[in-house]
């Protein structure tokens, strides 16, 4: 019980007004979601949609410093969400992806390699990837890739490779149904 309390405490520290606090909670969530009882534990305790809100804040304009940090250290912390199947799911739930993808555009190359770092590793799921492509990423996905630096390039690219794979996988799985 003592570790579901953290897990809630934490929570409320992501939905404070203060900016430490914020800052605090998200590194306190990130020490908390590296362990696997503690990662379902967080999830039951809301902090995927706490994320979520966090991810959402400020991504209208140009992003100052303060939201920047703020983005990127958001975004690490749900690329360990998503790096299990339930968070991975969880945060499909409750709509974080269409607030990833927006974090691509942002000038912060601190925010988009951690927003690469998440979608790569979401993109291990294929709920994931389908989502990417009902979403329509794939196209913007492609441009980034052409505008990126190399690192962050390859992310795109492998990002894409991975979406093309749930095209193939439905098509293999439908000539196998067929041939049954």
């Amino acid at each position: 019980m003592h570790h579901s309390i953290c897990c809630c405490t934490q929570v409320a520290g992501l939905r404070s007004e203060n900016p430490t606090i914020k800052s605090k909670s998200i590194v306190a969530a990130r020490e908390l979601l590296v362990a696997p009882e503690k990662h379902i534990q967080c999830i039951a305790a809301g902090i995927t949609p706490a994320l979520r809100d966090l991810l959402k804040e400020g991504t209208a304009g140009q992003e100052d410093p303060q939201e920047a940090d703020l983005h990127a250290a958001t975004a690490a912390t749900m690329q360990l969400l998503v790096a299990k199947e339930v968070g991975c799911r969880d945060a499909l739930q409750h709509g974080c992806l269409p607030h990833i993808l927006q974090l691509l555009k942002q000038p912060s190359t601190a925010v988009r390699d951690a927003a690469y770092g998440c979608l790569c590793a979401a993109a291990m799921y294929e709920p994931w990837r389908a989502a990417l492509v009902r979403e329509g990423a794939l196209p913007a996905l492609l441009l980034y890739a052409q505008q990126e630096e190399p690192q962050r390039a390859a992310h795109a690219l492998a990002l894409l490779h991975h979406c093309t794979q749930v095209g193939l996988h439905s098509c293999s799985g439908l000539r196998a149904s067929r041939q049954a």
